[in-house]
Protein backbone atom coordinates (compact mmCIF):
# COMPACT_ATOMS: atom_id res chain seq x y z
CA UNK A 1 0.00 0.00 0.00
CA UNK A 2 0.83 3.71 -0.49
CA UNK A 3 0.40 5.91 2.10
CA UNK A 4 -2.38 7.17 0.43
CA UNK A 5 -3.82 3.68 -0.14
CA UNK A 6 -3.16 2.91 3.91
CA UNK A 7 -5.41 6.36 4.67
CA UNK A 8 -8.14 5.40 2.32
CA UNK A 9 -8.18 1.52 3.72
CA UNK A 10 -8.36 3.15 7.52
CA UNK A 11 -11.38 5.63 6.94
CA UNK A 12 -12.86 2.18 5.10
CA UNK A 13 -13.11 0.24 7.72
CA UNK A 14 -13.40 2.90 10.43
CA UNK A 15 -10.36 3.02 12.36
CA UNK A 16 -9.76 5.15 14.42
CA UNK A 17 -6.24 6.88 13.72
CA UNK A 18 -4.22 10.34 13.68
CA UNK A 19 -0.69 10.95 12.03
CA UNK A 20 2.55 11.79 13.37
CA UNK A 21 5.04 14.02 11.77
CA UNK A 22 6.18 13.07 8.69
CA UNK A 23 5.15 9.48 9.26
CA UNK A 24 4.55 8.53 5.34
CA UNK A 25 8.69 9.18 4.45
CA UNK A 26 9.45 7.71 7.42
CA UNK A 27 11.62 4.40 7.26
CA UNK A 28 14.72 2.20 7.25
CA UNK A 29 14.43 1.98 3.52
CA UNK A 30 18.49 2.65 2.93
CA UNK A 31 18.91 -0.64 4.91
CA UNK A 32 17.31 -2.88 2.98
CA UNK A 33 14.39 -3.63 0.86
CA UNK A 34 10.50 -3.71 2.14
CA UNK A 35 8.46 -6.08 0.38
CA UNK A 36 7.07 -7.87 -1.25
CA UNK A 37 4.96 -7.69 2.48
CA UNK A 38 3.48 -10.87 3.13
CA UNK A 39 1.84 -9.99 6.59
CA UNK A 40 0.70 -8.20 9.65
CA UNK A 41 2.48 -8.65 12.87
CA UNK A 42 1.43 -7.83 16.24
CA UNK A 43 3.77 -6.67 19.14
CA UNK A 44 3.47 -5.00 22.55
CA UNK A 45 5.98 -2.30 23.85
CA UNK A 46 7.00 -3.47 27.25
CA UNK A 47 5.57 -0.69 28.91
CA UNK A 48 2.48 1.14 30.08
CA UNK A 49 3.55 4.43 28.97
CA UNK A 50 0.22 6.79 27.93
CA UNK A 51 2.07 8.45 25.14
CA UNK A 52 5.00 6.32 23.10
CA UNK A 53 4.89 7.99 19.93
CA UNK A 54 8.89 9.60 20.11
CA UNK A 55 9.90 6.19 21.17
CA UNK A 56 8.93 4.39 18.28
CA UNK A 57 9.49 6.92 15.98
CA UNK A 58 13.18 7.09 17.18
CA UNK A 59 13.73 3.97 18.81
CA UNK A 60 17.34 3.91 20.30
CA UNK A 61 20.81 3.38 19.71
CA UNK A 62 20.47 -0.45 19.44
CA UNK A 63 17.39 -0.37 17.54
CA UNK A 64 16.65 3.09 15.28
CA UNK A 65 13.61 3.92 14.59
CA UNK A 66 10.68 3.72 13.02
CA UNK A 67 10.10 0.24 15.27
CA UNK A 68 6.72 0.07 13.59
CA UNK A 69 4.45 1.06 11.38
CA UNK A 70 1.80 1.56 13.92
CA UNK A 71 1.47 2.16 17.20
CA UNK A 72 -1.62 1.35 19.10
CA UNK A 73 -2.83 3.50 22.43
CA UNK A 74 -4.30 2.53 25.64
CA UNK A 75 -7.55 4.22 24.04
CA UNK A 76 -7.54 2.49 20.97
CA UNK A 77 -5.88 5.37 18.60
CA UNK A 78 -4.23 3.55 15.99
CA UNK A 79 -0.91 6.49 15.74
CA UNK A 80 0.76 5.89 11.71
CA UNK A 81 4.14 5.94 12.92
CA UNK A 82 6.12 5.28 9.83
CA UNK A 83 5.87 4.23 5.96
CA UNK A 84 8.22 1.38 4.66
CA UNK A 85 10.74 -0.84 6.23
CA UNK A 86 10.51 -0.55 10.30
CA UNK A 87 13.03 -2.41 13.17
CA UNK A 88 9.75 -3.89 14.59
CA UNK A 89 10.10 -7.97 14.08
CA UNK A 90 13.63 -9.05 13.30
CA UNK A 91 14.93 -12.11 12.29
CA UNK A 92 12.71 -15.44 11.97
CA UNK A 93 11.72 -18.45 11.23
CA UNK A 94 11.51 -18.71 7.17
CA UNK A 95 8.70 -21.57 8.10
CA UNK A 96 6.51 -19.50 9.64
CA UNK A 97 6.86 -17.28 6.73
CA UNK A 98 5.86 -19.99 3.98
CA UNK A 99 3.00 -20.53 6.44
CA UNK A 100 1.81 -17.08 6.42
CA UNK A 101 2.48 -16.84 2.62
CA UNK A 102 0.06 -19.95 2.33
CA UNK A 103 -1.91 -18.97 4.69
CA UNK A 104 -1.91 -22.16 6.82
CA UNK A 105 -1.32 -23.10 10.33
CA UNK A 106 1.63 -21.93 12.12
CA UNK A 107 4.50 -24.06 12.89
CA UNK A 108 6.78 -23.62 16.12
CA UNK A 109 9.28 -20.80 15.26
CA UNK A 110 12.86 -22.52 15.62
CA UNK A 111 14.94 -20.52 13.54
CA UNK A 112 16.11 -16.92 13.18
CA UNK A 113 17.33 -17.37 9.44
CA UNK A 114 14.45 -14.88 7.62
CA UNK A 115 14.14 -11.31 7.37
CA UNK A 116 11.30 -10.24 8.88
CA UNK A 117 11.36 -6.62 8.49
CA UNK A 118 11.26 -6.87 5.08
CA UNK A 119 7.58 -9.10 5.03
CA UNK A 120 5.83 -7.48 7.44
CA UNK A 121 3.51 -4.56 8.13
CA UNK A 122 3.93 -4.44 12.24
CA UNK A 123 2.03 -2.80 15.04
CA UNK A 124 3.32 -1.91 18.15
CA UNK A 125 0.79 -2.02 21.53
CA UNK A 126 1.20 0.52 23.87
CA UNK A 127 1.36 -1.92 26.81
CA UNK A 128 3.74 -4.06 29.12
CA UNK A 129 2.94 -7.33 28.39
CA UNK A 130 2.28 -8.40 32.04
CA UNK A 131 -1.40 -8.00 31.66
CA UNK A 132 -3.67 -8.16 28.60
CA UNK A 133 -4.32 -4.85 26.15
CA UNK A 134 -7.00 -2.87 26.55
CA UNK A 135 -10.49 -3.98 25.03
CA UNK A 136 -9.95 -0.69 22.59
CA UNK A 137 -6.34 -1.49 21.82
CA UNK A 138 -7.67 -5.16 20.88
CA UNK A 139 -10.48 -3.85 18.71
CA UNK A 140 -8.40 -1.54 16.63
CA UNK A 141 -6.20 -4.53 16.22
CA UNK A 142 -8.49 -6.64 14.81
CA UNK A 143 -9.74 -3.55 12.36
CA UNK A 144 -6.52 -2.49 11.69
CA UNK A 145 -5.88 -6.33 10.47
CA UNK A 146 -9.41 -6.45 8.81
CA UNK A 147 -8.23 -3.31 6.60
CA UNK A 148 -4.81 -4.57 6.06
CA UNK A 149 -6.42 -7.75 4.60
CA UNK A 150 -9.33 -6.31 2.55
CA UNK A 151 -6.45 -4.35 0.25
CA UNK A 152 -4.25 -7.21 -0.38
CA UNK A 153 -7.15 -9.83 -0.55
CA UNK A 154 -5.56 -12.09 2.63
CA UNK A 155 -7.62 -13.77 5.23
CA UNK A 156 -6.96 -14.36 8.72
CA UNK A 157 -4.20 -16.41 8.51
CA UNK A 158 -1.62 -13.59 7.14
CA UNK A 159 -1.66 -11.92 11.12
CA UNK A 160 1.25 -13.44 13.52
CA UNK A 161 2.13 -13.04 17.08
CA UNK A 162 5.79 -11.76 17.52
CA UNK A 163 6.21 -14.68 19.58
CA UNK A 164 5.17 -16.75 16.47
CA UNK A 165 8.22 -15.29 14.14
CA UNK A 166 10.88 -15.16 16.64
CA UNK A 167 12.36 -17.49 19.22
CA UNK A 168 12.42 -16.30 22.88
CA UNK A 169 9.70 -13.39 21.77
CA UNK A 170 6.21 -13.74 23.41
CA UNK A 171 4.38 -10.56 22.74
CA UNK A 172 1.94 -9.34 22.44
CA UNK A 173 1.59 -10.74 25.91
CA UNK A 174 -1.04 -11.20 28.50
CA UNK A 175 0.69 -12.13 31.38
CA UNK A 176 4.79 -12.27 31.41
CA UNK A 177 6.36 -14.48 29.74
CA UNK A 178 2.80 -15.40 28.55
CA UNK A 179 1.70 -14.61 24.64
CA UNK A 180 -1.90 -13.87 23.54
CA UNK A 181 -3.58 -16.38 21.84
CA UNK A 182 -3.26 -15.96 18.55
CA UNK A 183 -5.53 -18.49 17.20
CA UNK A 184 -8.57 -16.67 19.00
CA UNK A 185 -6.81 -13.71 17.58
CA UNK A 186 -7.53 -14.63 14.06
CA UNK A 187 -10.81 -16.46 14.72
CA UNK A 188 -11.97 -12.50 15.64
CA UNK A 189 -10.27 -11.29 12.87
CA UNK A 190 -12.26 -13.97 10.24
CA UNK A 191 -15.46 -12.93 11.59
CA UNK A 192 -15.09 -9.41 11.75
CA UNK A 193 -13.51 -9.30 8.27
CA UNK A 194 -16.63 -11.06 7.08
CA UNK A 195 -18.97 -8.97 7.91
CA UNK A 196 -17.55 -6.40 5.62
CA UNK A 197 -16.33 -2.82 6.50
CA UNK A 198 -19.78 -1.90 7.70
CA UNK A 199 -19.79 0.42 10.61
CA UNK A 200 -20.58 -1.55 14.35
CA UNK A 201 -22.25 0.87 16.35
CA UNK A 202 -20.88 2.02 20.18
CA UNK A 203 -23.02 1.67 22.88
CA UNK A 204 -22.43 5.87 22.60
CA UNK A 205 -23.61 5.73 19.40
CA UNK A 206 -26.54 3.55 20.02
CA UNK A 207 -27.17 6.22 22.76
CA UNK A 208 -26.92 9.10 20.50
CA UNK A 209 -29.56 7.12 18.06
CA UNK A 210 -32.17 6.33 20.76
CA UNK A 211 -32.01 10.08 22.18
CA UNK A 212 -33.24 11.03 18.61
CA UNK A 213 -35.82 8.13 18.15
CA UNK A 214 -37.19 8.33 21.68
CA UNK A 215 -38.26 11.73 22.63
CA UNK A 216 -41.58 10.39 24.14
CA UNK A 217 -43.81 11.37 27.55
CA UNK A 218 -43.76 8.98 29.87
CA UNK A 219 -44.59 8.17 33.79
CA UNK A 220 -41.25 9.60 35.47
CA UNK A 221 -37.99 7.80 34.80
CA UNK A 222 -37.00 4.97 37.33
CA UNK A 223 -34.10 6.44 39.68
CA UNK A 224 -30.60 6.16 38.57
CA UNK A 225 -31.44 6.25 35.05
CA UNK A 226 -30.65 9.12 32.38
CA UNK A 227 -33.13 11.08 31.21
CA UNK A 228 -31.67 13.45 28.99
CA UNK A 229 -32.64 16.19 31.27
CA UNK A 230 -36.32 15.53 31.30
CA UNK A 231 -37.63 13.43 34.23
CA UNK A 232 -40.66 12.57 31.54
CA UNK A 233 -38.28 11.50 29.25
CA UNK A 234 -38.21 7.81 27.88
CA UNK A 235 -34.93 6.52 30.08
CA UNK A 236 -32.07 6.51 27.46
CA UNK A 237 -30.00 3.75 29.79
CA UNK A 238 -33.00 2.09 29.98
CA UNK A 239 -34.11 2.12 26.46
CA UNK A 240 -30.64 0.95 25.64
CA UNK A 241 -30.34 -2.29 28.01
CA UNK A 242 -33.58 -3.36 26.66
CA UNK A 243 -32.18 -2.95 23.02
CA UNK A 244 -29.13 -4.76 23.98
CA UNK A 245 -31.13 -7.42 25.57
CA UNK A 246 -32.71 -8.33 22.04
CA UNK A 247 -30.32 -10.86 21.32
CA UNK A 248 -30.86 -13.33 24.34
CA UNK A 249 -34.74 -12.74 24.20
CA UNK A 250 -34.30 -13.92 20.57
CA UNK A 251 -32.04 -16.84 21.56
CA UNK A 252 -34.41 -17.84 24.19
CA UNK A 253 -37.18 -17.68 22.19
CA UNK A 254 -35.36 -20.05 19.71
CA UNK A 255 -34.56 -22.22 23.28
CA UNK A 256 -38.17 -22.21 23.39
CA UNK A 257 -39.15 -23.08 20.12
CA UNK A 258 -37.17 -25.65 19.56
CA UNK A 259 -38.20 -27.72 22.62
CA UNK A 260 -42.01 -27.36 21.54
CA UNK A 261 -40.85 -28.75 18.16
CA UNK A 262 -39.45 -31.92 19.58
Amino acid sequence: MTPAQLLSQLKKWGVKYKEYEDWEEHNRNHKGPWGPVYGFMWHHTGTDNKDQRLLLRKGYSELPGPLCHFGIAQDGTCWLIGWGRANHAGSGDDDVLRAVINESRKPTDDEANTDGNRHFYGAEFWYSGNHAMTQAQYETGILLSCAINDFHGWNEESEIGHGEWQPGKWDPGIRSGDMEDMNRVRRDIAARQKMGPKPVASNNQKTQTYREVWDLDVAPAPKGHDTGGNKYRAPISLLVWIAEQQDVINKKLDEIMKRLDG
